[in-house]
């Protein structure tokens, strides 16, 4: 029965004691990140290039399944680069960076 009232101020002084945590929208290792938050492309992106198109891949060998994360088969060459999103993405004008792509 003690337990029950003890616990809301034990929740009370976890909360005092602990800082919120924060987002930020990239970090660097020993520098502060180029880009600002909010930003909407990187330096080296043409943001007026045209868009549409195919593109044609092709790779060696065979798949028969398309999740790379079950234990059997063969999945198809190239899904962690062409389907799966990062949650951070590197920065290539920048030795040490990363900044929020999904998350």
């Amino acid at each position: 029965m003690a337990d029950r009232a003890l616990a809301p101020l034990l929740l009370l002084f976890g909360i005092f004691l602990n800082p919120p945590a924060y987002a930020a929208q990239g970090i660097a290792h020993g520098y502060t990140p180029k880009y600002s938050p909010g930003f909407d492309h990187f330096d080296y992106v043409d943001a007026q290039a045209p868009k549409g198109g195919t593109i044609v891949l092709s790779a060696p060998g065979s798949f028969d399944k398309l999740n790379p994360y079950t234990l059997k088969g063969v999945s198809a060459v190239g899904l962690g680069e062409l389907v799966f999103e990062t949650l951070m993405v590197q920065s290539l004008d920048e030795p040490y960076s990363l900044y929020a792509h999904v998350a």
